[in-house]
């Protein structure tokens, strides 16, 4: 989600575990988004288009998960550092994207050395690193702290 600096004074956290409930819960979104079920229909006495959303039909038949790249750790809070907030707007692109990729293991321009502690990592309670680069080349680190509690998108300057 993408937040208005203004709106920022407003953004309060929520208390309790409910937080990273709804983390897990949301995280599967960037995996699966929902196809939006839409229909547009022309009005003739309104002479409007008039849409509503509906429900898709149900099924019997099994879901199948056609990605099974799932997260494979918690993210906790997701906060950036102002130049990456830089670095991404400049390069048009969303945290959501380089989130996705790391949450599930994608660990972008990392040596092998550095692949496989990511892999230790994310088993055994370590800080996990990944790096990245934006479509205009400027390169974006996310580190996902060793309890969870925070990951952060940040330039390595800024580190």
């Amino acid at each position: 989600m993408w937040i208005e600096e203004a709106s920022l004074v407003h953004v309060r956290p929520l208390p309790g575990g409910f937080a990273q409930i709804l983390q897990q819960v949301l995280s599967v979104l960037l995996i699966h988004p929902p196809a939006p079920q839409l229909d547009v229909a022309w009005d003739a006495t309104t002479r409007l288009w008039v849409s509503s959303f509906h429900q898709a039909p149900q099924t019997d038949a099994p879901v199948v998960n056609k990605n099974p790249r799932l997260p494979r750790f918690a993210l906790g809070q997701v906060v950036a550092t102002p130049g990456a907030l830089v670095a991404l707007e400049e390069a048009g692109q969303l945290p959501q994207e380089f989130l996705h990729r790391h949450v599930v293991g994608d660990w972008g321009e990392l040596d092998e050395h550095d692949r496989q502690a990511n892999e230790r990592a994310v088993h055994g309670g370590d800080r996990i690193l990944s790096s990245y680069r934006t479509k205009k080349g400027a390169k974006l680190w996310l580190i996902t702290e060793y309890d969870r509690s925070v990951t952060t998108l940040l330039l390595p300057s800024e580190y």
